[in-house]
């Protein structure tokens, strides 16, 4: 009789246990879930818009883009006029998304969709050759008077320096259209600058955060983005600290720790690292000799216009010492190792399998684009970045191996 008590105590305890360590499961499931809709869902927007001229019946569409992916634009959705009247609700990501309305692709209008209400209104068309934007005005709100400024210094800069580029789609890759593009690298890095100094004067504003994380992935901000981190310092506690705000901080702060130490003048960074052979390579290992860290990928065109003449140089002073370290970013080892045997590549080769974004030596060299050269002394210091100052055709590279020899 004791033992079944006993047993039945035990039992007993054990029920009350798993119970509350369901219960415990089935509230921690509540609060992520709570989180995440807090997050993510509760951003709910209504978009009302009125046509003019209160015939027109058609189709308008409207897309919205979604600020981590940086893609386009990602969600659609559609609807008729009638009476002149259109509505769109739905639920956004963040406080603000950029979003665009369209009829055709070639007649689409831009602007900031803010959570709540956002009211629209479409000029009056005459000449229906002509857009049925053109006298339309943004919604009223802090966002969309940011954007407007920064959209008319697009707008200047595009009438006076944009070009014809041939563009297509990776789903119609043989549809080549020519397109209007402002395809200059100068005007183009001017006037983000200038479309940053707007910024600053809306630190309340969602879109500001929105804008400077997208600035994060253009030059020369993508390698260096110490003047993004100052303006977003000044932006409103709230908006530092949503999701996106800490995601950008994160980078930021990625990059600027990877700038400052892969800086000339700085030691390198130590790197152990898989050879072509299969063995393991560690930079320490070079110390005492100069030497080139290339960074390259088997699909990069500029990296194979740039490898006869980083194989001359190796030529020319692998008699004094010099090694190149030739770091390949292509995630496939097969096609990497065809490469090195096609090209007869005798110098260090060496990859970790994956590709730019997902490597952390990449990250740890502030790689941002390829190719990308650096040259280390004899004592282990950086002597030669090509990001620093940017040096885009690789002019002083042998001027600074022949400095590492001496």
């Amino acid at each position: 009789h004791l033992d079944i008590s006993k047993s039945c105590h035990k039992y007993c305890q054990l029920f009350v246990s798993n119970n509350k360590i369901i219960l415990m499961k089935k509230i921690f499931v509540c609060i992520v879930l709570f989180v995440y809709n807090c997050a993510f869902s509760q951003y709910k927007y209504v978009l009302e818009g009125k046509l003019q001229n209160s015939t027109i019946s058609k189709m308008i569409y409207l897309e919205i883009r979604d600020n981590y992916s940086l893609k386009e634009y990602i969600k659609k959705d559609s609807c008729v006029i009638k009476n002149g009247l259109f509505r769109f609700s739905g639920e956004l990501n963040k406080k603000s998304e950029v979003a665009k309305l369209y009829f055709t692709d070639e007649d689409a209008f831009r602007f900031v969709m803010d959570k709540g209400l956002n009211v629209i209104s479409l000029g009056e068309v005459i000449d229906t050759s002509k857009s049925y934007f053109s006298n339309t005005k943004r919604p009223v709100s802090f966002s969309n008077e940011m954007y407007s400024k920064q959209d008319s210094l697009y707008k200047i800069y595009f009438d006076k320096y944009a070009t014809d580029v041939k563009t297509y789609t990776i789903e119609k890759p043989h549809e080549i259209k020519m397109v209007k593009m402002l395809n200059n690298y100068e005007m183009g890095v001017e006037l983000r600058k200038r479309q940053l100094e707007i910024v600053k004067d809306y630190p309340n504003s969602f879109y500001s955060l929105i804008f400077l994380y997208q600035s994060l992935h253009h030059n020369p901000y993508v390698r260096s983005p110490s003047v993004l981190f100052e303006i977003f310092k000044d932006l409103d506690y709230t908006i530092k600290n949503d999701l996106l705000g800490v995601e950008f901080y994160k980078i930021c702060n990625e990059i600027l720790i990877a700038e400052k130490e892969s800086k000339p003048e700085q030691k390198v960074p130590n790197f152990t690292i898989k050879t072509d052979k299969g063995e393991m390579f560690t930079n320490t290992s070079l110390l005492g000799k100069p030497y080139i860290i290339a960074f390259s990928a088997t699909w990069c065109a500029p990296c194979k216009l740039m490898e006869p003449k980083l194989k001359l140089l190796f030529d020319n002073y692998k008699s004094k010492g010099l090694e190149v370290v030739y770091f390949n970013f292509d995630g496939d080892d097969k096609k990497w190792k065809e490469h090195i045997s096609k090209n007869n590549f005798n110098w260090i080769n060496v990859s970790d399998g994956l590709k730019p974004d997902f490597s952390p030596i990449s990250k740890q060299f502030n790689v941002r684009g390829i190719p990308h050269y650096l040259v280390v002394d004899r004592k282990g210091t950086i002597i030669y970045n090509s990001n620093v100052p940017m040096d885009s055709n690789f002019l002083m590279l042998e001027k600074n191996v022949i400095k590492a020899i001496e």
